[in-house]
């Protein structure tokens, strides 16, 4: 079967148009490859598994699935993606983003009718353990079924007659030419968008940058070329970047340097006559607050609004950078809760949306087809006024039920994109694969208006239990019992079993009306019913969602001792039991972790923020023995050293003290002096007291009150 006719006239036509193609190889893998190695081009990038019956030209880029992260900002003109080594779902929406126009995308998988039924090696990647995985793939069957339905997907069967060029031949008499514009920039709104960047260095403070754009649109480019040109004024300029990982930011590097070719890059910061261009790690910017001039933030859907709104007041010159649709994260989200904070805060910001593509033409087929597989284009679903008035009703949504309505998959999923930051398109495989998770929705009427993800975890057998507790097994899909075995040293952890609330998502429209809050009370009701022992939920924890889920009755069970790098969180993780006899486990729990509290204050959580250690403390106490009291009273009433104390009040602290009602003043007082040992300068700093001694008759003053 010679098919290079076929795909010359493919390249030809997306050359032609400055589109991409994609042409699917379907078949053996055998077969597959060897019709494919006559068609490989220079510099091809390659996606799969060794695959020792062939020999790549030298000339082509391999990357197995798991490395696909590392080809962030490159760009390529043909794509292999070879599906028999797992179709990763990720992977596919960002290696989709290097393909540039004219360019052919090639998919390798098994026969369409069977590629369903095929053991992906992805499902090793997020099927639970003890699971085993699905007979049939609902998320390859729904692929297969729009690859089908695509009149621009071209499909070569292994056994079947090629199909026609005739179409392929029949293009545009008329080649599309790209448009050239000055340089360095692209398109208008390229030149636009630097300009904007400049007049956020050289205007008013605080008046921030949305910049707002789909991948391929030179978002990022026009990042480094604004940077590039700050760097080459005669005025001193320190450029703070930031972004979720330093691979994401490598492109803005790259065309800074290439816009400002004497300026020197050593690793992740340039540098040109003094001023520099440097990346930070997000957490980093919130600890240590370096100086910076501009701050530019990319990909900043694919960060925690709280983090976004504290580098917001950290620094005057900010330029938030965001994918509206793409496998970084929730862009959606991002829209619909930062945007709206910052027309709070602000004294203005300027928006600026890239619409026209720079790495292909308009209306690419191949855009248009990812975007519907892993619907990054999936709208929220619409309210109707008269369905105010209809019942509330929590339901479980089977996967096959998504897989037979399109209408209903993509109204959960969009719900969810919206609620958290880090939806990505493998949560809709795992939506239609995993069978370890159960889909709730909360429907009024006929519209969905809330959903929720529970993990089915736990109920391990008692030798997987001991190998996880002596740290000789890491088990996939179950979070709570992994890290209370692993690392809260809870024996007993693996037997029990636990409903984890992965997700859980309320209408943008109708939230901050108790929706989330009775669809949490239904979910509990349910899982008591389905036989689990704890209702739970593991996320980075804030003062929000910290006192969310304690009103729910959650309490804390764990503590991560250390902070995400992207989010600056400490992960938290909360069981509420759904029986009266798991209670005193649950207790056992917390008292390990507070008995531990003590040290780790002084030492990973040591950058804990005040109000959320005083949350943690103020979530588990028992009675304080009277002899400590009393212990106490001698410095609170009288003249005893406070160093003398100290271990005493923090002791009493942690385990007995409540600090509900205490000023702002007076709890960064009792977190950074008692629970986290700080010296008296760093405790007072930013607050009320005016020096030592007016804090320490403060302190003297707080602790009476709770004494008594």
């Amino acid at each position: 079967m010679n098919i290079l006719p076929l795909v010359n006239a493919l390249i030809k036509q997306a050359q032609q148009t400055n589109h991409r193609r994609l042409l699917i190889l379907s078949g053996e893998q055998a077969w597959a490859h060897r019709a494919m190695m006559p068609m490989i081009e220079p510099e091809a990038l390659f996606i799969g598994a060794p695959v020792p019956t062939i020999s790549l030209p030298a000339s082509t880029r391999y990357y197995q699935v798991k490395q696909a992260h590392l080809l962030l900002g490159q760009q390529c003109s043909q794509l292999i993606i070879d599906a028999y080594s797992g179709l990763s779902a990720d992977a596919l929406g960002a290696l989709s983003g290097t393909l540039i126009g004219g360019g052919i995308l090639i998919l390798i998988c098994p026969p369409l009718d069977t590629w369903p039924s095929y053991q992906d090696p992805d499902y090793l990647r997020f099927i639970s353990a003890q699971s085993p995985p699905p007979k049939k793939s609902l998320f390859l069957a729904r692929l297969v079924a729009l690859l089908r339905q695509d009149p621009s997907a071209t499909i070569v069967e292994q056994g079947q007659p090629l199909p026609s060029i005739e179409h392929l031949s029949n293009t545009e008499s008329v080649t599309f030419h790209i448009p050239q514009y000055q340089a360095p920039y692209k398109n208008q709104e390229q030149a636009d968008a630097v300009a904007s960047i400049h007049k956020v260095n050289a205007g008013r403070a605080n008046r921030p940058l949305i910049l707002t754009a789909d991948r391929g649109r030179g978002k990022s480019a026009a990042l480094g070329i604004a940077a590039a040109q700050l760097l080459a004024q005669e005025q001193q300029i320190e450029i703070a970047l930031t972004a979720p990982s330093p691979q994401a930011v490598q492109s803005v590097f790259e065309l800074a340097q290439a816009n400002l070719p004497a300026a020197e890059r050593v690793g992740n910061n340039l540098n040109y006559q003094g001023n520099t261009l440097t990346f930070f790690a997000p957490d980093q910017l919130i600890l240590e607050q370096p100086k910076a001039t501009l701050l530019l933030i990319d990909e900043a859907a694919a960060l925690p609004i709280p983090l976004l709104q504290q580098l917001n007041q950290n620094y005057k010159r900010v330029v938030f950078c965001s994918t509206l649709h793409g496998y970084e994260g929730s862009g959606r989200g991002f829209s619909l809760k930062f945007i709206p904070y910052l027309q709070r805060v602000s004294n203005g910001y300027k928006q600026t949306h890239l619409k026209s593509p720079i790495r292909w033409a308009e209306d690419d087929p191949v855009e248009a087809l990812i975007f519907n597989a892993l619907l990054l284009d999936a709208q929220l679903p619409s309210l109707s006024l008269t369905q105010q008035d209809e019942e509330l009703v929590v339901r479980q949504v089977m996967p096959q039920e998504l897989s037979n309505s399109e209408a209903l998959l993509r109204a959960i999923f969009s719900l969810l994109v919206c609620a958290h930051y880090q939806t990505k398109p493998s949560d809709l495989r795992a939506l239609l694969d995993n069978p370890g998770i159960q889909i709730m929705a909360l429907q009024q009427g006929q519209g969905i208006i809330g959903a929720a993800i529970i993990s089915s975890e736990g109920q391990l057998s008692e030798s997987l239990s001991q190998d996880v507790y002596h740290g000789q097994r890491r088990i996939q899909g179950h979070l709570i019992p992994q890290s209370l075995l692993f690392h809260g040293g809870q024996q007993a952890a693996g037997a029990k079993h636990y409903a984890r609330i992965m997700r859980i998502a309320i209408h943008p429209s109708l939230q901050q009306q108790g929706l989330g809050s009775y669809l949490v009370k239904q979910l509990s009701k349910w899982a008591s019913g389905q036989g689990y022992d704890f209702l739970g939920s593991s996320f980075g924890l804030t003062l929000e969602l910290g006192q969310f889920w304690q009103r729910l009755g959650f309490q804390i069970a764990h503590l991560g001792l250390t902070q995400d790098s992207a989010s600056g969180c400490y992960s938290a993780l909360m069981l509420m039991p759904l029986t009266a006899e798991q209670a005193p486990w649950l207790f056992q729990c917390q008292e390990h972790l507070f008995n531990q509290l003590g040290d780790h204050f002084c030492g990973p959580l040591k950058h804990l923020p005040p109000e959320l250690a005083c949350f943690i403390i103020n979530s588990h106490h028992t009675p304080a023995p009277t002899d400590l009291i009393q212990d106490i009273q001698t410095y609170v009433q009288y003249h005893r050293p406070l160093a003398f104390i100290l271990p005493n009040i923090k002791k009493w602290l942690i385990k007995h003290g409540r600090t509900e009602d205490v000023s702002p003043s007076e709890q960064a007082l009792l977190a950074r002096l008692i629970l986290q040992q700080q010296d008296w300068a760093n405790s007072i700093k930013g607050s009320s007291y005016s020096g030592k001694k007016e804090a320490e008759a403060g302190l003297k003053a707080c602790l009476q009150r709770y004494l008594e």
